[in-house]
């Protein structure tokens, strides 16, 4: 049980409730169209004491969360790193677990793992392209319905929808959309703060359920990943042949050109760059050339495959590493593979990467 022994109320006190609809009133006023995502919902502040101390308690959220069946996890306080070194697979219902973790950490912010059969669209209003593209997709995939929604710190906003647990979606909508996938997520939920601001509902609470995804935007938003079928004398793409001097060869593997070309495009983000860090790949080639390839190959594809962008250019990117790694070691007289067997050894580690991605 709860350390707190105050419960959070399911309705609004009078006093919140007028406020809200005082609030819900100015808005529509303002805004003619309730159905559009951008500024569909006024922010609420609590003017009860009272309620507004209840609201603040993360344990007490925690706890609540936990009761109606959802896995919380406790975040670094002021921030958005799990202090469980498991991160969300260690999200828990159960009360004694979450005492003792807000015990050991009494300011930590609160994170849930996002359910199977739930998507969060996360909008980063804060970033310059966010609200263009949220308007790009609503003007082709229609509005969004009103949903349990919540605005971060920085103004941003997490809107909940019910999706088939079946479907996958992309990583990224777009620039400065993300989406969270149940199963595979977490994310911050009120009242974990960042700052001096908080994670807070707006016209919606725990409680309120998550409406269902419009089929246009689950059209638009599933990903669906390559698949790769096996035959003879199949050459890679040109995209990634006249890397230096090297001539890739021909690879027993149908419609692996189809795959990397299948992969998502645009520039790469966050995850993909980090993956193919000029320097540190650099120093890892040096260190291990055919590990890295390798490695480093498979961690592209694999994200390429779940819908981050820039697959092909990093891939491209690690085997002109592995080519400048085997140049620098013929020019420094190292040991270094025989320039007819590099670019045997580009294909079995890219098209290895391919099929060990395509199989799981």
């Amino acid at each position: 049980m709860p350390r707190n022994e105050k419960r959070r109320p399911t309705r609004k006190s009078g006093a919140a409730a007028t406020v809200a609809n005082r609030g819900l009133r100015e808005q529509e006023n303002a805004h003619h169209d309730d159905t559009s995502s951008i500024g569909h919902f006024a922010p609420v502040t609590p003017t009860d004491p009272e309620q507004l101390d209840i609201e603040t308690d993360v344990e007490l959220a925690a706890h609540t969360l936990a009761e109606s069946g959802g896995l919380v996890l406790p975040i670094i306080a002021d921030g958005k790193t799990p202090l469980i070194r498991s991160g969300f697979h260690a999200a828990t219902t159960d009360h004694g677990m979450i005492s003792a973790w807000w015990r050991r950490w009494p300011d930590a912010n609160l994170a849930v793992a996002v359910p199977s059969g739930v998507l969060v669209i996360d909008i980063d209003l804060d970033k310059p392209m966010a609200a263009q593209t949220i308007t790009d997709l609503e003007s082709r995939y229609g509005p969004l319905p009103a949903t349990r929604t919540v605005r971060t710190p920085k103004g941003g906003l997490h809107y909940y929808y019910a999706v088939d647990p079946a479907i996958r979606f992309r990583g990224i909508a777009g620039p400065g959309v993300d989406l969270r996938a149940g199963g595979r997520h977490y994310v911050l939920v009120p009242p974990s703060r960042i700052g001096t601001a908080r994670y807070e509902y707006l016209d919606s609470d725990e409680w309120t359920p998550a409406a269902e995804l419009p089929l246009s935007w689950i059209a638009g938003l599933e990903h669906r990943r390559p698949v790769l079928h096996t035959t003879r004398h199949r050459v890679l793409p040109a995209a990634l042949s006249g890397i230096g001097d090297v001539s890739l060869e021909t690879v027993t593997v149908d419609d692996l050109g189809d795959f990397l070309d299948a992969l998502p495009p645009g520039k790469m983000d966050r995850l993909m760059a980090r993956a193919v860090e000029p320097t540190a790949l650099a120093v890892s080639m040096r260190k291990a050339a055919h590990d890295t390839l390798t490695r480093v190959s498979y961690r592209v594809v694999a994200l390429a495959a779940e819908g981050h962008p820039g697959g092909r250019v990093a891939v491209r990117d690690v085997i002109a590493a592995f080519v400048r790694e085997m140049e620098r070691r013929m020019s420094a007289g190292e040991p270094a593979r025989d320039p007819d067997d590099i670019g045997s050894e580009i294909v079995r580690a890219v098209a290895g990467a391919v099929i060990r991605v395509s199989a799981e």
